[in-house]
C-alpha cells in the first residue's frame, strides 16, 4: 500500500450496500477498504486497521452495536476519527447525537453517488494535507 492511500472502514447491514460502496471506494477513489455488516466487527476492524475514515450505518440490524454505538467507540479510540454517518432514519435526536459524538457529515439513504463521495473526498483531501 503506498502510504498516502487512505483506509475506508466501511459498515452497513446491507451486504449489496457494502460491497457497491466499497468497490467503488477502491475502483474510483483508489482507497484501500475493509467492510463488514456487524457492529461489534466494525470496533475490531477499526482497532486492527485504524482507517483514516469510517462510513457508518446508523441502524445495524440483528448487530448488538448501532452505528451510533460504533461512533462512540471509534471516538474513544481516535477522538480525531472522521466518520460519516449513513442512514434512512432522519430522527432530530439521532442526528444531534451523531453531531455530538463528533460525525463528520450525517447522509441519508438512498445515497446519491456523487454527493457521499464528495463528503469522502472532502473529508481525504483534508486528511492528505495534514500528512508530511
Amino acid at each position: 500500500m503506498h502510504e498516502n492511500t487512505l483506509k475506508v472502514l466501511v459498515v452497513d447491514d446491507e451486504e449489496g450496500i457494502l460491497d457497491l460502496t466499497q468497490r467503488i471506494l477502491r475502483h474510483k477513489c483508489g482507497y484501500d477498504t475493509v467492510g463488514t455488516t456487524d457492529g461489534e466487527e466494525a470496533v475490531k476492524l477499526f482497532v486492527e486497521h485504524s482507517p483514516d475514515i469510517c462510513i457508518l450505518d446508523v441502524h445495524l440490524d440483528d448487530s448488538v452495536l448501532s452505528g451510533i454505538d460504533v461512533l462512540r467507540e471509534v471516538r474513544k479510540i481516535a477522538p480525531n476519527a472522521q466518520c460519516i454517518m449513513i442512514t434512512r432514519i432522519t430522527e432530530e435526536h439521532t442526528i444531534k447525537q451523531s453531531k455530538e459524538l463528533g460525525a463528520a457529515a450525517y447522509l441519508l439513504k438512498p445515497l446519491d453517488t456523487k454527493e457521499w463521495l464528495d463528503v469522502v473526498k472532502e473529508l481525504a483531501d483534508g486528511i492528505l494535507k495534514g500528512r508530511p
